[in-house]
């Protein structure tokens, strides 16, 4: 994709806003805007994956963008394909991953319920 290209996934609509650069620290950040719109759920999100490039040692690393709620994840990251303008993107929807973590704390919990109360 290309800044200002948008792109057609069933229901779900990936527009590419802006890119903007800031220099952080120890690293460069070239920032994605996008906006994720599923027409059919009429929700609209704002997601920003980050291409950070780090000074030293010069290292480039992808960070991708989640969104978080009780039915799903939706996972966005960016690369840039061999310095031109265009953009690899990669999108995705998990079902139920905060579940998963949830699972697993209740899980300890018992465990330690387990250990403490132990006759």
């Amino acid at each position: 994709m290309k800044v200002g290209e948008s792109k057609t996934i069933g229901d779900i609509e990936i527009k590419f806003n802006n890119l903007t650069i800031e220099k952080r620290d120890n690293f460069n950040a070239v920032i994605g805007d996008f906006n994720i719109q599923d027409v059919k759920k009429h929700y609209s999100k704002k997601l920003n994956p980050e291409i950070r490039i780090y000074k030293n040692p010069q290292t480039l690393t992808f960070e991708s963008a989640i969104n978080t709620n009780l039915k799903q994840d939706v996972y966005l990251t960016m690369s840039n394909m061999d310095g031109s303008d265009f953009y690899n993107v990669k999108f995705q929807i998990k079902p139920f991953m905060l579940w998963i973590w949830l699972a697993a704390f209740l899980t300890a919990s018992g465990g330690m319920v387990r250990v403490f109360l132990k006759k």
